[in-house]
């Protein structure tokens, strides 16, 4: 009898570690699947929050070679603040992998204009990018924020690898 508890004991654990390592890798491949994009893929929407802000990315194809990024950055603090940013509030870049080029580079001025953001405010941002097909490219999306006392309030997604 005893041998029998004893057995049913391991079982048990075994069993209760393989379901815990399941586990571990459906997060690693959910992680992985959050952080690429492939052609022929469902678009892909990406959120992110910090310091009052929450940028909302999208992530899409409609045609064989093009990728469409579209983002909107949404204050959802209670008061008004008044921030520094370059020309665009949300900046897409992309990197072609294989010639290490920056492809359908946006220059995006880094002049400091000043805007005071209400509650609820909201700044969309869209860009298009030409793709090629057996392609491999990573993505950036990030928000470039300051305080008038200098404190970054920015959102930076991890790069995303795009294949084509």
């Amino acid at each position: 009898m005893k041998n029998k508890t004893i057995f049913a004991v391991l079982l048990a654990a075994i069993c209760l570690l393989a379901a815990c390592g399941d586990s571990e890798n459906q997060a690693a491949e959910k992680q992985e699947k959050q952080n690429s994009f492939t052609t022929g893929q469902e678009p892909m929407t990406l959120e992110k929050e910090r310091d009052n802000f929450h940028l909302l990315a999208k992530i899409y194809s409609h045609s064989p070679d093009t990728l469409t990024v579209e983002g909107l950055l949404t204050y959802t603090g209670e008061k008004p603040v008044t921030l520094t940013h370059g020309m665009a509030i949300i900046q897409f870049g992309m990197i072609n992998l294989k010639s290490d080029d920056a492809v359908d580079e946006m220059v995006y001025p880094d002049i400091a204009y000043q805007t005071t953001v209400k509650p609820n405010q909201s700044f969309p941002g869209k860009q298009t990018f030409t793709v090629e097909e057996g392609g491999k490219y990573e993505l950036t999306i990030e928000s470039v924020l300051h305080t008038l006392s200098g404190e970054a309030r920015g959102i930076t997604f991890d790069p995303i690898e795009v294949s084509w």
